[in-house]
This record gives structure tokens, sequence and C-alpha cells, in this order.
């Protein structure tokens, strides 16, 4: 039997554990409804045609927060992976970076050689297609045009470095979408990426020239060293570049932690304002959720905020 004092404490007990549910709920409920709106507030437009290469329509998807403002933008290039895009890489980042007040834009380019694609230059000439697209209908999309950047991972940071380190005097600039403007962007941010061809060993029994470009750069007789050094970022760098973001992890085995290292000491040597976050651990291509992000997370939001915000 429960004496009427234990009755009493029992039922304050009871009642303080209800309100505590309620309140419990009551939050859970409130994040929830914030997570929602703050989702709702991005509106993602898909397969919008940027330009057109080899008889095929070139798209991009655009996810655009909800502002007056002109917006920053980046373009972000997934790492080849035999398709045109990779929506589990690219489309948490897109999130992402429209729930920070940028206008994202993933942008399809055409396949690699390894793959089936053309040779280089096709998929950077793609790439700043995309660019001079955001650039020009820049009104339409409240972007402002003097705030663009470019985020890529892998292949796709390999041509993220190319357009921050390539200009019309490079002739790499092709003939897709309005020509005349510019495709030079102001910030640029690479996640383990090739720099040097002509330094990359192989990856396992394959050459990275053969993926990238469709054609050797490893020492040998088939070896195409001009066109190697054409296609390597550190090739074109220059005191007028964009400032860089290199993220790279120690234990990589498709891309050398190197590689990053020799991009960062070039782009340093010339002036360039750099920064390479060195991911303790981190194989080749991670996710945004991961633990290996924290360790760029910092790193990124400061220079994004930097270099594209203000």
């Amino acid at each position: 039997m429960i004496d009427r004092q234990s009755q009493g404490a029992l039922h304050v007990m009871i009642r303080g554990a209800v309100r505590a549910i309620c309140w419990f709920g009551f939050v859970t409920s409130l994040l929830a409804i914030t997570l929602h709106a703050a989702q709702s507030e991005i509106e993602i437009t898909r397969d919008i045609i940027y330009g057109s290469a080899d008889g095929t329509d070139l798209k991009l998807d655009i996810y655009r927060p909800a502002a007056t403002a002109l917006l920053p933008a980046i373009l972000i290039l997934h790492a080849s992976n035999g398709t045109k895009s990779d929506p589990d890489l690219v489309v948490p980042w897109a999130q992402y970076l429209a729930g920070q007040g940028y206008l994202a834009i993933a942008v399809e380019h055409r396949l690699l050689p390894f793959y089936g694609g053309p040779g280089f230059p096709a998929q950077l000439q793609d790439v700043k297609c995309a660019v001079r697209w955001a650039r020009a209908n820049a009104t339409t999309w409240n972007i402002n045009p003097d705030r663009i950047g470019i985020l890529g991972f892998s292949s796709g940071g390999w041509l993220a470095e190319l357009v921050g380190t390539t200009d019309n005097s490079s002739n790499l600039e092709g003939s897709c979408g309005d020509t005349p403007i510019s495709s030079r962007v102001q910030a640029v941010i690479a996640y383990y990426s090739p720099s040097d061809l002509l330094k990359m060993p192989a990856i396992g029994q394959y050459d990275v020239g053969n993926v990238l470009i469709g054609k050797p750069c490893l020492p040998g007789p088939s070896q195409d060293a001009t066109l190697c050094m054409q296609a390597s970022p550190v090739t074109y760098i220059s005191s007028d570049d964009p400032p860089f973001l290199l993220a790279h992890g120690t234990k990589d085995t498709n891309i050398p932690f190197e590689q990053s290292e020799l991009m960062q000491s070039a782009l340093s040597a010339a002036g360039v304002n750099v920064e390479l976050v060195k991911v303790e651990g981190a194989g080749h291509i991670w996710k945004i959720d991961t633990d290996y992000e924290k360790q760029v997370e910092a790193s990124l939001i400061s220079f994004l905020e930097k270099h594209l915000k203000h």
C-alpha cells in the first residue's frame, strides 16, 4: 500500500514527467517545422539546358535560396563515375550551400575519355560554358555576376582548378554559349584533385592521363607529355588567379596528397591566396556528413564568407 504522502509525491512526479514529454514533443515538432521551412525556402529547378555539344544538350540544376538581394553563385562539379552527374555526392552539397545563402548550380558535362567521352579539353569547355551561362543569366536567377565560385571533387576538382587558372589566352574556352562573356571565377574549392598530370603515379593499373584526357601521362614511349602539361592546372598559374581552397586526405591512394601540396606550393609562389586543408586519415572521396568534412568545415565557411559573400 502507498500512503497519501507517497501518492502525492508520485502524482507530482507523473505531472512533471507529462509536462516534460509534452515540452519535448513541442520542441521536436518546432524543430521539424523549422527544418522543413528552411528546406522549403530552397527552390530547385532541374534540367536547365546551358549549352550543347556533340549533338547532346548540356544541363544543370539550380538550388536557389529565398532572397531579394543578389546571390553569390557556386558551380558544383561531381567526381567522374561514368555518368553525367552524381546526385549522392552533389545534392547534399547543393542543399547545404543554398542553405548558407549561395545559389548552387550542379553542372553536368560530357563524360571523361575513360568512360567513352571525348578527349581534353572537351569537359573543361563544357564547364566554362556553364560559368558563362551563369553570368549571362545573372538577372534572371538573381546572381551577382561578380561573385561566382566553383567547387569540384576529384576529376571535378581538376576541372575547377583549370577553370580557376586558365583564361582566354589559354585557347581552351571553346565555342559553347555566349563566348564574349568571361568564364573567370572569383573563388575555387578543389577536393582531392590531380594538379600536375606528369607527376601523377598510376591508379592501380590505370594511367590517370587515359582516364582524364584520353592520352597517357606516365613515363614511356606512348606518353603525350605536351597534352599532359596542357591539361595540368599547375601549368597556367599566374598572380591574377582567384583564391583557392584545397582539401585532401592524407590516406588518398587514388590521387596522392602530394598533388594538392604541389598546387599549393605553385599558387603560393605566384602570390595567389591559397589554403590547403590536410584531412587526417581520409582516403579518396568523402561525403558532406562525415567526420572528415568536419576537418574542412571551418576553413570552407570562412573562405566562402571572405571571397564570395563580402
